[in-house]
């Protein structure tokens, strides 16, 4: 994945009326049999997810089941109370749209996400924080609600995957939790924020099976 200066945006949504959410998602929805998955529990809290994932390209073959997955393991381990989240996979020609439109950027690139709404919680997030202050983590997430879209360039993914020597799939997963990171609050605009922000993505790659292969050069997007 190549290192990039975006953050989550708090913009319109790309995706409304485009099969993710909004007019057409029942549609998407009963096509891709996701119906909200049960609540999770976690720090002694049930917490509910709502993922749904739009598959708009062909390029690529990639499995939206463990995609959903992750998402949900993510939002878990940021401890996020309740969450409705879109995914589009796109094609190159909808990525280079939507970062155009939305950062001025006029070339296709990794991964956009997008922050609707945002609710927080005191206590949650302090039970939290006092939970997992023996592993030296405090997640941006704890005690949030968030409403937010994340848009994914797959054939960009399969592109640096090549490159980079492991699976598409894998590569996509990382933006994925790159850009759910982002929505709970991280960020990557300077060195000691983007620190943070990796080593929060290494730490959720690994619960999820995963080391990122080392990245041979560092380029702007």
């Amino acid at each position: 994945m190549a290192e990039r200066k975006t953050r989550a945006l708090a913009s319109p949504s790309p995706l409304r009326g485009r099969g993710a959410r909004g007019e057409g998602a029942k549609r998407t929805r009963d096509a891709n049999r996701q119906e909200p998955s049960p609540p999770l529990r976690k720090g002694g809290k049930f917490r509910c997810y709502d993922v749904a994932i739009a598959n708009r390209q062909r390029s690529v073959s990639l499995d939206v089941t463990k995609l959903r997955r992750v998402a949900e393991q993510t939002l878990l381990e940021e401890q996020v109370t309740r969450a409705e989240i879109s995914i589009a996979l796109v094609n190159d020609a909808e990525i280079w749209r939507v970062n155009k439109q939305f950062l001025n950027h006029d070339y296709p690139t990794d991964v956009v996400s997008f922050l609707l709404e945002v609710d927080w919680n005191a206590i949650d997030a302090a039970m939290s924080f006092i939970a997992y202050a023996k592993r030296g983590v405090q997640p941006r997430g704890a005690g949030k609600t968030l409403s937010g879209e994340i848009v994914i360039g797959a054939a960009y993914a399969a592109r640096e995957a090549a490159e980079y020597g492991w699976p598409t799939q894998n590569e996509v997963i990382l933006y994925l939790v790159h850009g759910l990171l982002h929505l709970c609050g991280y960020d990557d605009l300077s060195p000691p924020e983007k620190r943070i922000m990796r080593r929060r993505e290494d730490a959720i790659l690994n619960l999820c099976g995963l080391d990122r292969p080392p990245r041979r050069k560092a380029r702007q997007t």
